[in-house]
Order: C-alpha cells, then sequence, then structure tokens
C-alpha cells in the first residue's frame, strides 16, 4: 500500500512538471512575438532587433504610427543595409560589421524646408541630398559615402545661388543680394569638399549614374519576409 502511494505521488509530479514546460513562452523570432532574444551574432539579428526596437516605438505612442523598411546596398560588398523611415519626415540607414550594428543616418529629415529627401546609387557607395533655401534661390547638391570604419562622411556640396540680380557685379552672390532673388537671370555655383577625407578612407563602389530614392518600401513583416529569405550570416 506504502508503495502504491508513492507510485502515484511519482506520476502526479511528472504531471505537474510537463505542464509547466509546456507553458514557456516561445522566444523564435516572430512578428507577433513581445518577448524577442537580443542578440547581434549575424547580421539578421542585428536587423530584427532594431526592428523590433522601432515596432515598440511605435506600440507605445512615442513614434509614428507605423514605420516603413527597406533592405538596400549601398556599397559594393554582400552585406545589406537596412532602412528605417517614417516615409516624408526622415530616414535613419544601419549597417553590419564584425558583429555589430553600425547606425549610418540617424533620423535625417526631409520634405519640409525644401528639403527633397535622399537618393543612392545601388552599390555605388553614394548617397546624395538636393535641399533648397529662399524658395529656391539657393540649391544644395551634396554627396555623401560610407568609408572603412562605418561611417557616412559628407564628401562635397556643389551650391547654385539662383536668379539673382547681381547688384555690384562681382559675378557672385552677396548677402545684400538676398533680396533680389526671382528678378535676375544670373546663376552662379560654388563647390565646398571634405579635405579631411583621403580616397582611402572610403570603401569602394561601383560607377552607375542610376539613383534611387532611400526611403521606406516594406511593411514590418515585408521587411521580415525578405530578411529570412536572404542568406545573411
Amino acid at each position: 500500500m506504502r508503495r502504491k502511494i508513492v507510485y502515484v505521488s511519482m506520476i502526479i509530479l511528472m504531471m505537474i512538471f510537463l505542464c509547466a514546460c509546456g507553458t514557456e513562452k516561445n522566444t523564435n523570432v516572430n512578428i507577433e512575438n513581445d518577448d524577442v532574444e537580443k542578440v547581434s551574432n549575424s547580421i539578421k539579428d542585428a536587423y530584427l532587433e532594431k526592428i523590433y526596437e522601432m515596432q515598440e516605438e511605435v506600440e507605445s505612442g512615442d513614434g509614428s504610427n507605423e514605420f516603413a523598411y527597406d533592405i538596400v546596398y549601398i556599397d559594393a560588398d554582400e552585406t545589406p543595409e537596412l532602412v528605417i523611415a517614417a516615409n516624408g519626415n526622415w530616414v535613419s540607414l544601419y549597417t553590419y560589421a564584425d558583429g555589430q550594428l553600425y547606425e549610418l543616418m540617424d533620423r535625417w529629415t526631409y520634405g519640409v524646408a525644401g528639403n527633397h529627401g535622399y537618393d543612392f546609387v545601388e552599390r555605388g557607395n553614394l548617397i546624395s541630398n538636393y535641399n533648397t533655401d529662399y524658395a529656391g534661390g539657393i540649391s544644395y547638391y551634396s554627396v555623401y559615402k560610407m568609408t572603412i570604419d562605418h561611417k557616412l562622411e559628407w564628401i562635397s556640396t556643389n551650391i547654385t545661388y539662383n536668379c539673382f540680380e547681381d547688384k555690384n557685379g562681382n559675378e557672385v552672390f552677396d548677402e545684400d543680394e538676398a533680396d533680389t532673388f526671382g528678378t535676375g537671370n544670373y546663376s552662379y555655383s560654388t563647390y565646398e569638399e571634405n579635405e579631411g577625407i583621403q580616397e582611402t578612407d572610403i570603401l569602394p563602389g561601383i560607377e552607375s549614374n542610376e539613383s534611387k530614392t532611400l526611403f521606406g518600401r516594406k511593411r514590418i513583416d515585408e521587411i521580415i519576409q525578405e530578411l529570412d529569405a536572404l542568406d545573411l550570416e
């Protein structure tokens, strides 16, 4: 009789143990899973971690109603970059190297005050921005490139002063001529460059004249599917 009681007790304990194991939370990466394991031992893990971090911001009410995402190739290597954007407002860009996530652009704004946004040449290591002041009176075309230490560095800016009256005839734009934009027919351009950047500091890219706009093209479920489909280490 005593052995029977011990035997029944052991069965009850085993059942309790199995039930407890069955209630353990699933930590596999899934769009509906709130308990994502935050590890960055691969490109996919690092990008998913960032995506879920942004999703938490949306759900907390601190950010946009919904962010948009994309996978792009900025320089010539096989490591894709992650785009996160509040389209029409700002765009961020990330890359991955040596087990670490690098932030190239942190919510760079556009769409207001004459900023037309950011374009890139796929695998060309070139990001450009067209911006204007004085309702188009002054236009700026700036170029950025990724460096070997995983930063996005300003390379150069071409500044054009459009349709102003050259009052003093010096063939350049002077501050006291700002009120003449749109009244004259003279344009003047100047060029500024980052003299501290050497060619050896810049990651390689291919030559191409084809550019694309840098913005979010995919919803969160679509970007996760794309990351799953890519063979990323």
